[in-house]
């Protein structure tokens, strides 16, 4: 007769296959400011992205202005005082992501 511990094996074995793949995407590399604030800017900022207004690449849109290279305190400053986006509500490690892609779409023509 094979022991309790020998039975287990192959659904260890089983488990491990089956939750592999999630365990390593947990481990894997960790989103970058830039990736983080690409996602804000594009998707979540308000519920909407930054893009709706701002344009896609920055450059402004039908109702805001371009807002390319933007730092920290002038994305800070902009939430505090425009009537048009006191619905978005950003944390301060949010506010740094979304001016690190900011920064970036500067970069690009």
């Amino acid at each position: 007769m094979r022991s309790k511990f020998l039975r287990g094996i192959p659904m260890l074995i089983v488990g491990i296959l089956v939750f592999a793949p999630f365990l390593l995407a947990a481990c894997g590399p960790k989103a970058t400011p830039l990736d983080k604030g690409k996602v804000i800017y594009e998707e979540t900022a308000g519920g909407v992205g930054c893009k709706m207004c701002h344009g896609a690449d920055g450059k402004g849109g039908n109702q805001g202005p371009p807002i390319r290279g933007k730092s920290v305190e002038d994305v800070n400053r902009a939430l505090a005082t425009s009537e048009t986006m006191e619905f978005i509500n950003l944390t301060d490690e949010e506010v740094e992501s979304v001016a690190a892609y900011l920064k970036y779409l500067n970069s690009q023509p």
